[in-house]
């Protein structure tokens, strides 16, 4: 938001505009504006060790083109902005900031509240936390060049950035209480860039060596070329050596003033020729905090050796919590400089505004849109027109919405569909033609549901569904056996973009069908499990785990019209 209130985006001049305040509290100590091309930092009021800064910025936004109307989006992100900002002066400024005075008291403390209070910032970090820390020379211009060169990055750019900064952050704020956490985080904010803008491409040697070797072995009587194919595919897996993924971006963006000018008055620095086990020793720390939680180095989290910002052990160097921060600090400074600049961008700022989120539109609002199916979103469509209609059958005073073009268009597209296509197609025109008065039937369905009748011979959940629907699940003509296995084709792609979607309803009422056919062709250990699975996808609708309960304990079938309401009266036709 920070970046989209700089007007780079913006193409017309007509902006609604409002003026922004915010309060910060910071150890440092300052007297004067800091400027920025999107906010000021103002000192205002300083109390010991604490100075509280006034933000002042802009926050404009861009009027659409016509009259204003009611909805339109005048003012929207002040939290998001100043929260941006905050992360900036944190980073640029080698300072806590905060908008709570009691945070910046319990971060730059100089000693413990309590015999519980082990780990002081301070040293873990030192000069960061330090009480009244007066501003360097030369340090706010750097600081406005930056804010500025941060806004000028290419949107995708800034966000990966931002993220970075506000990560960092955290890993600050977690530093007082969860080392091990709050140095798991600087890896992750590293990593986070080197995933999205490295060069990296991994090689087969990267690949990992016993898996690699015992593939070698497999692949020696193969034709080389061959072999050569299946090794690159292999190599493209998104997460082969991440750590020397890792390790090639930190070490690509590491200046020579590092390890010179920036090393000077620290504690045992990191030297060039220890960098990249550095790098991979910290990268492991992280793993094994991730992914087992255990803790840093004992080393690492002594007070009176944190101050250092490498420590040897068993001649390996480990970076400490003070080290990996300037080494996170430094690569990221690099990374953003070295950077294209785009004074003015064109990008669809509105989806990023804060408290926006895209949601999917209830059905009855598109399936009615004919012109849009295809044989390839049949599979949509059907799902759509399922869940409109479970929801009006149950609803006494349903109405469906008017499907007629759709049918039309479904009818037209048959000729000219695969297989799968059609059974689809025929679904959603059996559907219709099932549920609707004859008067509003399309001509031309009962024609087609005779022409391909045989289509419907192989079972499938896309033929399932419309008869359970209709109340005719006890009269399903195939074989038990041919049924299950659709269901549990079905059910291991369930949740793939191309599957059905069934509301929960209809898909207990399916189970519960199959569930009865078992159990009449004796097969009670089939029923039996097929209830005890709807049971348990039926989680929180009590009415529903009721009827199954008593079905499993009573041995007897399951009353289908529990999960579909409009199968207890006599079936009438809707209007739509």
């Amino acid at each position: 938001m920070l970046q989209i209130i700089s007007g780079k985006f913006f193409s017309r001049e007509e902006r609604f505009r409002s003026e922004g305040k915010g309060v910060f509290f910071s150890n440092l100590s300052w007297f004067a504006p800091i400027e920025t091309c999107v906010a000021k930092l103002e000192p205002t009021y300083s109390f010991g060790d604490i100075t509280t800064y006034v933000v002042s910025y802009t926050n404009q936004i861009e009027k659409p083109e016509g009259p204003l109307q009611a909805g339109m989006i005048g003012r929207v992100g002040d939290a998001e902005i100043l929260s941006q900002f905050e992360a900036l002066c944190i980073f640029g400024l080698g300072a806590w900031f905060a908008g709570d005075r009691t945070n910046v008291e319990l971060h730059c403390r100089s000693s413990p509240r309590g015999a519980s209070d082990k780990i002081l910032p301070g040293h873990f970090l030192p000069g960061f936390f330090t009480p009244a820390r007066n501003a360097r020379p030369g340090e706010l211009e750097a600081f406005a060049s930056l804010v500025q060169k941060t806004i000028d990055l290419p949107r995708e750019t800034y966000s990966a950035v931002i993220s970075a900064l506000e990560g960092m952050r955290s890993s600050l704020e977690a530093l007082g209480h969860n080392l091990d956490l709050a140095y798991s985080i600087l890896v992750y904010c590293l990593e986070s860039l080197s995933q999205q803008f490295d060069t990296y491409s991994p090689t087969w040697i990267d690949y990992d060596e016993t898996i690699r070797k015992q593939i070698d072995k497999e692949l020696a009587d193969v034709d080389q070329d061959r072999a050569g194919r299946i090794r690159a595919i292999l190599t493209k897996e998104k997460h082969l050596k991440l750590s020397k993924r890792f390790v090639d971006f930190v070490t690509s963006h590491i200046k020579p003033v590092f390890f010179v000018a920036d090393a000077m008055n620290r504690e045992r620095p990191l030297r060039q020729s220890e960098l990249i086990q550095a790098l991979k020793n910290a990268y492991k720390l992280r793993s094994s905090y991730v992914h087992n939680l255990e803790p840093l180095r004992k080393h690492l989290s002594v007070p009176q050796l944190a101050s250092a910002e490498v420590i040897v052990w068993e001649h390996e160097p480990y970076l400490t919590y003070a080290g990996l921060f300037r080494l996170t600090q430094h690569v990221t400074r690099t990374f953003i400089y070295s950077q294209p600049v785009l004074k003015q961008e064109t990008f669809a700022w509105y989806k990023d505004l804060p408290g926006t989120f895209q949601i999917e539109a209830a059905p009855q609002y598109w399936i009615h849109k004919s012109e849009a199916l295809t044989g390839k979103n049949a599979v949509s469509y059907l799902s759509g027109v399922l869940s409109h209609m479970t929801d009006q059958l149950n609803q006494s005073t349903g109405r469906f919405t008017d499907l007629r073009s759709l049918v039309s268009h479904a009818l037209k597209l048959m000729p000219q569909a695969t297989l799968p296509q059609r059974r689809v197609l025929l679904a959603i025109c059996y559907l219709w033609h099932t549920f609707i008065t004859p008067a509003q039937r399309v001509a031309g369905t009962d024609q087609a549901l005779t022409k391909y009748a045989r289509d419907t011979d192989e079972c499938s959940i896309e033929l399932m569904a419309p008869f359970v629907l209709a109340g005719y699940g006890d009269s399903l003509s195939w074989t038990l056996k041919d049924l299950l296995a659709a269901f549990e084709k079905w059910d291991e792609k369930r949740f793939k973009p191309s599957a059905l979607q069934l509301p929960l309803g209809l898909e207990l009422a399916i189970v519960g069908t199959l569930a009865n056919r078992a159990r009449e062709q004796g097969d009670v250990d089939v029923s039996r499990a097929l209830l005890q699975r709807a049971l348990k996808d039926a989680a929180g609708i009590p009415a529903f785990q009721q009827a199954l309960s008593c079905a499993i304990v009573a041995n007897t079938p399951v009353t289908i019209s529990v999960f579909l309401p409009h199968l207890k009266e006599a079936s009438t036709h809707a209007q739509c």
